[in-house]
């Protein structure tokens, strides 16, 4: 454990499901780390420390030497995202001009936004315009609305191309139907 972290750094970061076994190898022990949360798909959330210098999984050790159970730390992490995220960033993907419209944060946290209540939950019920996200990055998520067409068929045109290539972290478009993340069919 890194002693210098705070319970003031506890973050949830969005990630593929399978991110802790992917990033750990195959004789990880899991069970020194806190219950993911499915959101959809192949996308989960899970609890970090965003330190100066990076951001990382915490553990069971983690959560002992703060003396806080896993609610507290979830509940605390996503009060925590707002204060850390800072500034965000609205543009294309980096060198395409027509690509889909996607949102970052030098933070690394803007995928992070998806776990706030007013992006899903029973008080946003259709989540912000019914938008279509795809977990592009560990640090950006692609977007769309559907009542904007040139947005969409821009979403859609990107995130098939991304995911057949292997360039987007996810391979599941989500939105949010009566205030829960779910799996959108690809068009």
């Amino acid at each position: 454990m890194d002693h210098s972290a705070t319970i003031d750094q506890l973050v949830i970061i969005v990630r593929p499901t399978d991110y802790l076994a992917r990033s750990l190898g195959p004789d990880a022990k899991l069970d020194n780390f806190p219950a993911s949360h499915p959101m959809a798909g192949d996308v989960s959330a899970f609890l970090a420390v965003d330190a100066p210098d990076r951001i990382r999984t915490i553990t069971v050790s983690d959560l002992a030497a703060w003396k806080i159970d896993a609610s507290t730390a979830w509940s605390t992490a996503e009060r925590n995202i707002k204060a850390r995220i800072g500034p965000l960033a609205f543009g294309r993907i980096e060198g395409d001009a027509v690509s889909a419209s996607v949102i970052t944060a030098e933070s690394g946290l803007a995928p992070s936004l998806l776990v706030q209540q007013e992006m899903c939950s029973v008080a946003a019920p259709a989540g912000l315009g019914g938008q279509v996200v795809l977990l592009y990055a560990k640090d950006a998520y692609l977007f769309a609305l559907p009542s904007d067409r040139l947005m969409t068929a821009r979403f859609w045109k990107t995130a098939k191309t991304a995911i057949a290539a292997g360039k987007s972290l996810s391979r599941t478009p989500i939105t949010c139907r009566r205030g829960r993340w779910v799996t959108i069919d690809i068009p």
